[in-house]
């Protein structure tokens, strides 16, 4: 289910604490700041929030943006922050992959990009094809 603004809003310190503990290390940026950028830009709709729920309980949150390549143009799918708060069962990673697919499709993206530290996460998307060939290399300046 994809959050609205207003929904954003309305769970946001929820949100907020998963994406800090799931982001990649790219910001230098203090975490408030940090945060209310990317509060900002998930209320403008630049980027959406999607949670998966199961009964009356989320157990993953997702949060995506579609960026366009600075010097090919391409457009990509970005997932910038995936949370679980359980244990994913295989069958709902095939559904997302296949959700997620459709929407990059429907929206002229050529690619997904994701990042992730986590080993299970990377099984499973090499299971569904994904390529996990590449490492995320990054230094403090």
């Amino acid at each position: 289910m994809k959050l609205s603004p207003s929904g954003i809003n309305n769970v946001w310190d929820d949100i907020s604490a998963a994406i800090e503990s799931s982001l990649i290390p790219t910001s230098s940026e203090a975490n408030d700041m940090r945060m209310f950028h990317i509060q900002k830009t998930l209320m403008s709709g630049a980027a959406g929030c999607w949670l998966v729920i199961r009964g009356e309980k989320t157990i993953l949150m997702i949060v995506a943006y579609i960026n366009e390549d600075g010097f090919t143009k391409d457009r990509n799918l970005v997932i910038y922050s995936i949370y679980a708060f359980e244990y994913i069962a295989d069958s709902i990673w095939i559904y997302l992959n296949t959700e997620f697919k459709t929407m990059a499709k429907n929206h002229g993206c050529n690619k997904i990009l994701a990042y992730s530290s986590i080993p299970r996460v990377v099984d499973i998307v090499n299971k569904l094809g994904w390529d996990t060939t590449y490492n995320f290399i990054s230094t403090e300046v």
